[in-house]
């Protein structure tokens, strides 16, 4: 499943063979690498503000409707098994929540990178793991967004290691372009609150009108038999009108129903 991650390393080892070949002269990339960090600090803290929303919202995992609490844990996927878990506890669901929402926010700004990069690192980096041990299929795009973490940590790392680890003296190194120009300083405002009007502001008022209008379980809301919601053992079964006797290994006769608040009906065999 890792196989494009693998393509892309190669195809930019080729690639930064050629440009180093014929770009022999050139002795740093200071302005090139500050852009690509840009790029990459962006990517991951509205990926992470996104899943952040999903989480404190509950839209992600929702409380486990009446069929899947009577699901015995033997018939659920590892995947299903995990989101139900999350979803039974919705306080800390919305606690993770605000684990992946604080770091990109704090990414969206030059003063606060650093700290944002680390701790998305540690918390993105927790669900890839999490999605390799229940197979749940989000492992690569959590596994890029953490890559994409150390990266942008990897600017202030060794001098974090020089002051926290072997405790020595260091100094902050900072490089920005200058913008001399007018439209140049006010184009780089305009078009970073433009990216952050509608992947933080606008997104999360789509969440809010999701969460208020209780679409959690991504299922169509019509609504079910008035007052049946509920678990029922199945008694008494009739196909075409003839009765058949319990079976535990009837694959046509239910055993027992379950109804929501929705048009939705679920029952074993």
């Amino acid at each position: 499943i890792y196989v494009n991650v693998l393509f892309v390393f190669i195809f930019s080892l080729i690639g930064a063979a050629i440009w180093g070949y014929f770009d022999r002269s050139k002795r740093e990339y200071n302005k090139l690498y500050y852009w690509v960090r840009v790029f990459a600090r962006y990517r991951v803290a509205y990926g992470v503000i996104a899943w952040g929303y999903k989480k404190i919202f509950i839209m992600q995992m929702p409380f486990p409707n009446v069929g899947l609490l009577h699901t015995p844990f033997i018939d659920f996927f590892a995947k299903r098994l995990y989101w139900e878990q999350l979803g039974i506890a919705p306080h800390y669901e919305v606690f993770l929540g605000f684990a992946e929402f604080l770091p990109g926010i704090l990414m969206l700004f030059r003063r606060t990178t650093t700290l944002g990069a680390a701790l998305a690192l540690a918390v993105v980096g927790n669900v890839a793991l999490a999605n390799h041990a229940y197979d749940i299929g989000e492992q690569v795009p959590a596994f890029c967004l953490a890559l994409l973490s150390l990266f942008i940590l990897w600017y202030d790392l060794r001098r974090i290691i020089e002051l926290l680890v072997l405790k020595r003296d260091t100094a902050v190194v900072r490089f920005y372009p200058s913008f001399s120009k007018k439209w140049e300083r006010y184009g780089r405002i305009g078009i970073k609150w433009a990216g952050n009007f509608v992947f933080v502001i606008l997104f999360g008022i789509s969440e809010i009108y999701g969460f208020t209008h209780n679409d959690f379980y991504k299922l169509p809301r019509t609504s079910g038999l008035t007052g049946s919601k509920g678990y029922y053992q199945v008694t008494e079964f009739r196909l075409n009108n003839k009765a058949l006797p319990y079976n535990p290994e009837d694959s046509i006769r239910w055993q027992d129903a379950t109804f929501e608040d929705w048009s939705s009906l679920s029952f074993k065999v």
